[in-house]
């Protein structure tokens, strides 16, 4: 039996509105947050016709980029200024910041320490240097600076500092050995093949919180719907299971 053309007619007729209704989402995301991400937009998209493509990078770069025209549709960044600041100069869809996250600090290193209750005395007691984020651009940086301040180390230990553009290159101070310790997001300990033999996670009220905070920079029935994907069941599961908390 042949195909009716009006049959045919409508078939082309609903190809071409799925196709018109989906789109690719330009999102800009905090080196710290990349790992997590990449399992939201892989369950997001199972449930999508919308694709994710993802800008991985420091906050402070995509802060830089937005300023200077970056065609981006949501920003997720590592602390909540930058996010605010992008609100004031009318960079981002008003009404739609809002919280994903909370970053939680860990200590690390590749060596093994013998008295791992020393926590941060171990600083003190052990030669090598002392990755961390630059704490005038990276919201880990300056949890960092506080974490030594609060334990009344800064100081001391300024000299043997090594500083990273953010998070993300503290980590890669500490894995290729040039830095002895390092201090780097949480989120960093789920990375597949990388197993650090000392990590102590650093308690909350050592450093102000790491609010992390995303917004729509381009209305779009998309970008509105991934941002309920975030914080909704499925992506708060995601969020948890990195070490974070919620907001």
């Amino acid at each position: 039996m042949p195909f009716p053309a009006y049959n045919f007619l409508f078939y082309i007729l609903v190809l071409c509105v799925g196709q018109a209704d989906a789109a690719e989402l330009r999102v800009a995301v905090a080196s710290n947050f990349y790992l997590p991400m990449q399992q939201i937009v892989s369950a997001y998209e199972q449930q999508s016709d919308n694709t994710i493509k993802l800008s991985i990078g420091s906050s402070g770069k995509h802060y830089a980029q937005l300023q200077n025209g970056a065609p981006f549709d949501m920003l997720f960044s590592a602390d909540s200024n930058t996010v605010y600041l992008l609100e004031q100069q009318e960079l981002v869809i008003p009404g739609t910041r809002f919280t994903y996250a909370i970053g939680r600090l860990a200590l690390v290193s590749m060596e093994r320490e013998n008295d791992t209750e020393a926590k941060l005395g171990v600083l003190a007691q052990r030669a090598g240097r002392i990755a961390i984020a630059n704490p005038m651009l990276a919201p880990y940086g300056r949890a960092a600076q506080q974490t030594l301040q609060q334990a009344g180390l800064w100081a001391q230990l300024q000299p043997r500092l090594v500083i990273g553009e953010n998070a993300s290159q503290a980590l890669q101070f500490v894995a290729s050995r040039n830095a002895r310790f390092g201090f780097v997001a949480a989120s960093y300990l789920s990375m597949p093949k990388l197993s650090f033999a000392f990590v102590w996670l650093v308690p909350d009220w050592m450093h102000e919180p790491i609010v992390q905070q995303a917004a729509i920079l381009q209305d779009t029935p998309a970008a509105r719907d991934f941002a309920q994907f975030i914080v909704g069941e499925s992506g708060a599961a995601v969020i948890t299971s990195y070490g974070y908390h919620l907001p």
